[in-house]
């Protein structure tokens, strides 16, 4: 006895569901409109872009080199320059008061490593307390900083160096009364 094949059977089902599916109005409905209402919800008020996030500037140097390149790092939106501090300790009172999400530390003699063509290190200390922020930051400071370094090769003759972003996030340790604590 030979019925019929195994996919005309999955074939009549399908059609069977797609047809008690079009005539129902409620599944319709949530068919066509769940999608509608996602799509507007996650597409217009949800934004996952992290930018003017608030940064304290620490720069140690006090350089022409140093100043261009914080100005050049805070000069696509992702980083908000907050204000300038004179000690790294200053700006880490900024950050773990929450008036700060990042500090930006340009480090003594960076003008002249730079002209001299050695490395020169830049640190970039987040607030851990909210991860997704704290790791597009500092993916955006890498990346930042490394694409500096391509652009000082190409249009500074003299001045080429290479620079790092070295990121250290002050994160968030486990607290019995529910309240965030920063270690650093």
């Amino acid at each position: 006895m030979n019925g019929p094949s195994p996919r005309l059977q999955v074939a009549a089902v399908f059609r069977k569901e797609v047809r008690q599916t079009v005539r129902d109005r409620r599944v319709m409905f949530m068919v066509v409109m769940a999608p509608m209402v996602q799509t507007i919800l996650f597409g217009f008020a949800v934004d996952f872009d992290v930018d003017r996030v608030p940064t304290q500037l620490v720069d140690l140097d006090r350089s022409a080199e140093s100043r261009e390149h914080a100005r050049r790092l805070l000069a696509d939106g992702t980083l908000l320059g907050a204000g300038v501090r004179g000690s790294v300790d200053e700006a880490l009172a900024e950050v773990d008061a929450g008036r700060a999400a990042a500090a930006l530390v340009l480090p003594k003699g960076m003008g002249s490593d730079l002209a001299a063509r050695r490395p020169a290190e830049v640190q970039v200390i987040l607030d851990g307390t909210d991860p997704n922020r704290a790791s597009m930051v500092g993916a955006a400071a890498s990346y930042r900083t490394s694409r500096e370094t391509s652009a000082t090769a190409f249009s500074w003759s003299t001045i080429a160096g290479v620079t790092r972003a070295t990121c250290c996030c002050r994160g968030v340790t486990y607290s019995p009364s529910m309240r965030a604590t920063t270690s650093g």
